[in-house]
């Protein structure tokens, strides 16, 4: 990147009559020094005007798994699920693995040697699972830019590429879901995989085909968990577990957890992690351990409702975390464990509407116009709203831990 900029503290008209070019003005190099150009404006960038080549959504329902597991196309971190990455010709591709979408977002730069930020793009929103390129239009242009409200807060600079890890990019919106979004403090790096899944073994194998639809939930379920992990209930509870549940967590010898142990614990969960992540037969439930992270079809749409889904996936992901079954943390016993924790934390949230996902309808993975692309139906309590709401409140309302909460309101 090479940026010029000069700093005026004259009054614009005069600054517009001092900063003209001479054509035979010439820079160090020899090369011509470009027209000084009108003052600097905000690109516009608006996905549904960009032509086909330039946008597009990711996990369309019809894209190949191959591409799904192919961690060069598709891979995210569930504390920055806005990407920007800059391509070649000084061209910038941003990804969304938000599944809804966020709207009036600003791409804000930093200019090191003027040391001062620019608006360098405005969206009118960033559609869920979307991707799309642009280059920036003020590149290699001398422009003019205003940092205050004098007449001589004005700079000069021209930047003729871009170097985004000097220039500490930054996307700034009020969007109450990117906000959602922001307050994850877990560290995990997620991919998808077929493991050993192949068309030739389909009937066999322990794994089956990681397709898009499933990926668009994964993207959900560990959204909203990383969320849980990161509020402040979560801690309250991790503090006072004994309080709530009446009893303790355990690890794989049996021996309970001390009040340091459990907040310690929370801590390694949310802390640098990666997960390979795919769907497992409906005969195996789901596989953990390690980076492996696999969940069963019946999760992708039960962990919508809080009491279906989360002991699962709580399962799983504490054998990635080096819990057995000897410990409480995969499986409840004496309905006490991390699994029930989880779901009824769930509940709580899921009914205060604090959750970046609630909505199944989001994405449907339960509608009938779906059915081509998952690998099995939905269980019938699922597809009845009337039905699948009184479950929901009837475990909401027979929770241990929201009984607490409403009885302990935290500040």
């Amino acid at each position: 990147m090479r940026l010029r900029f000069a700093i005026f503290a004259a009054a614009l008209a005069a600054l517009f009559q001092a900063c003209t070019s001479d054509a035979s003005e010439r820079m160090a190099d020899g090369s011509p020094v470009r027209p000084l150009e009108p003052l600097f404006r905000t690109d516009t960038v608006s996905f549904g005007m960009l032509p086909q080549t330039d946008a597009r959504r990711i996990f369309s329902l019809d894209e190949p798994s191959s591409v799904v597991t192919d961690p060069q196309q598709r891979r995210f971190n569930v504390d920055s699920l806005i990407q920007l990455q800059q391509l070649g010709g000084d061209s910038l591709r941003i990804t969304s693995y938000s599944a809804a979408t966020i709207r009036d977002v600003t791409l804000m730069l930093h200019l090191p040697d003027a040391d001062t930020d620019i608006a360098a793009a405005y969206f009118d929103s960033l559609p869920g699972f979307g991707q799309f390129e642009f280059r920036p239009s003020w590149l290699g242009q001398r422009l003019l830019l205003r940092t205050g409200a004098g007449a001589g807060d004005v700079i000069e600079f021209e930047c003729d590429s871009l170097d985004l890890q000097s220039m500490s990019p930054r996307f700034v919106s009020d969007d109450e879901h990117l906000a959602r979004l922001r307050r994850i403090e877990c560290h995990w790096d997620v991919t998808f995989s077929n493991f050993g899944w192949t068309p030739e073994n389909d009937a066999t194998h322990n794994w089956e085909e990681m397709r898009p639809i499933y990926a668009r939930e994964w993207v959900v379920i560990l959204t909203n968990y990383a969320y849980m992990l990161s509020t402040p209930e979560m801690r309250h509870l991790m503090a006072n577990f004994e309080t709530v549940f009446g009893g303790s967590l355990h690890d794989n010898t049996g021996v309970a957890f001390t009040a340091e142990r459990y907040l310690e614990e929370l801590e390694r969960m949310k802390s640098a992690r990666h997960f390979d992540c795919g769907l497992t037969a409906s005969n195996v439930g789901g596989l953990g351990g390690g980076n492996t992270f696999g969940l069963a079809h019946y999760n992708f749409y039960g962990h919508y409702a809080s009491f279906s889904g989360w002991e699962a996936i709580g399962h799983e992901h504490m054998h990635c975390m080096g819990f057995s079954h000897d410990s409480n943390m995969t499986y409840a016993s004496d309905n006490i464990g991390w699994t029930i924790l989880l779901w009824q934390l769930h509940s709580f949230l899921r009914d205060k509407g604090r959750l970046p996902y609630l909505d199944r309808n989001l994405l449907g993975f339960h509608k009938d116009e779906n059915a081509p692309y998952r690998l099995e139906g939905i269980r019938a309590d699922f597809m009845d709203d009337d039905q699948l709401n009184a479950l929901i409140k009837y475990y909401h309302d027979n929770s241990a831990l929201v009984r607490y909460l409403e009885e302990h309101p935290l500040e």
